[in-house]
């Protein structure tokens, strides 16, 4: 239909400018259609595949379909760590889980005491942010996959406070544990949180390999 409708127009515009209609003319015209035509159809089918793929995307990560986990926590206004230490007392903002095929979300069982417990099998991308007060030497947080660090940021600014951090994706297995340690051994070397929450501690499930 596209097509005919086309043919007409060209050769009316054909007949508007004094040019002269052939045979041959709609011919050419005819095969110069039927290529656009194809181009139109392949077009279409890749807008199709375009569309399939987005509502693929949109439909992952479906409570009651898919395993689901999240978990984020700051730390409390007025928290000063100088030292080495694990660090803890995290306020918990969030830490959920919806196992595969289950709609019963599973709530405050992941992270305790400045601990992450895989529920799964996985990868997870974990975040560690923090801010260093402007005293001591240096600054130097790991983040710890049981004993074995994984991943490190700090600091050796000692004018001015400042704040950074690190992120990073983890093959995990259910049961294994991850925490933040601060590994400067100065007792001027601190972790300050004035409130507004320069201090976080994040991670959520990507993959589920279980």
């Amino acid at each position: 239909m596209l097509i005919k409708f086309l043919c007409c127009l060209l050769a009316l515009l054909m007949l508007v400018s004094g040019q002269k209609l052939t045979s041959a003319n709609l011919r050419k015209c005819n095969t110069m259609l039927n290529q656009l035509d194809s181009k139109i159809q392949e077009l279409k089918a890749n807008l199709t595949s375009v569309n399939a793929e987005m509502s693929s995307r949109m439909s992952r990560s479906i409570v009651g379909t898919d395993a689901i986990y999240a978990m984020d926590a700051t730390l409390p206004a007025g928290t000063l760590k100088c030292g080495r230490q694990d660090i803890t007392g995290w306020t918990t903002n969030l830490d959920s889980y919806y196992a595969a095929g289950s709609s019963t979300l599973v709530s405050n069982t992941y992270f305790s005491n400045g601990v992450f417990t895989a529920p799964i099998a996985g990868y997870y991308n974990i975040c560690g942010f923090f801010r260093f007060r402007n005293s001591g030497v240096s600054n130097d947080v790991n983040l710890y996959k049981g004993t074995t660090i994984i991943a490190s940021f700090g600091d050796a600014i000692q004018y001015d406070w400042r704040s950074t951090g690190t992120c990073t994706v983890q093959s995990l297995a259910a049961g294994d544990t991850i925490k933040m340690r601060q590994d400067s051994t100065g007792s001027a070397d601190c972790i300050e949180e004035t409130g507004w929450f320069y201090a976080r501690f994040s991670v959520y499930l990507i993959i589920n390999s279980a």
